[in-house]
């Protein structure tokens, strides 16, 4: 059958399709904005976090305090197994001259090489990641790769975390609860800051 549509009616049709096709993108974007913040009020939950996980986090709140002595950025790392700590870091970038020496890294290859495993899916225990503060990139990397079951987060940096922790939960059932004693990586970041040389 053939349609004979005159000009208006075909401009008229494009129209409609258009804010049909705006009205669906704003559907989008709201719907992954709410879908977002609940994901972000979750994981800044304190449901899910133990007596236990303060404890671990102020040891890793303690090995900040050791980076910062030494001029390193103040993120310190624990890494736990039924109860027993594994290792316990804190950034060695300067210190080591190598900028992979993030606490994250260490802690879980410090941890894989006393195990003598290559991820933790092959020891049965219950493990977690302590740091201070939110996990690069390059330490997401690790913790996806060597299996970390769970990690507890002290201060995050980005909302962006959330969405990653959420992928992370989905494809690798990786337990993410972070928000603990934000303030303490507040403070030592601004005597972190503090102790920057001038810009010239």
């Amino acid at each position: 059958m053939r349609l004979n549509l005159t000009v208006n009616e075909v401009r008229h049709c494009v129209k409609t399709m258009v804010h049909l096709f705006r009205l669906a993108a704003v559907v989008i974007v709201v719907a992954a904005v709410a879908i977002g913040f609940a994901i972000y009020l979750l994981s800044h939950s304190t449901l899910g976090v133990s007596e236990a996980d303060i404890q671990h986090m102020r040891q890793a709140y303690a090995e900040a305090e050791l980076a910062l002595k030494t001029g390193d950025f103040p993120v310190g790392a624990v890494l736990v197994m039924d109860g027993k700590v594994l290792a316990k870091v804190c950034n060695e970038v300067v210190r080591n001259g190598d900028v992979r020496d993030h606490a994250e890294m260490l802690a879980i290859k410090r941890a894989l090489h006393d195990l003598g495993v290559k991820t933790f899916r092959e020891v049965r225990g219950d493990i977690t990641l302590y740091t201070s503060y939110e996990p690069c990139a390059m330490c997401d990397g690790l913790i996806v790769q060597s299996r970390t079951p769970r990690v507890v987060v002290g201060r995050r940096k980005t909302v962006w975390r959330v969405g990653r922790s959420y992928l992370g939960h989905l494809v690798y059932r990786l337990r993410e609860r972070g928000g603990l004693d934000e303030q303490v990586h507040d403070d030592l970041l601004k005597r972190w800051k503090a102790n920057l040389p001038a810009s010239p």
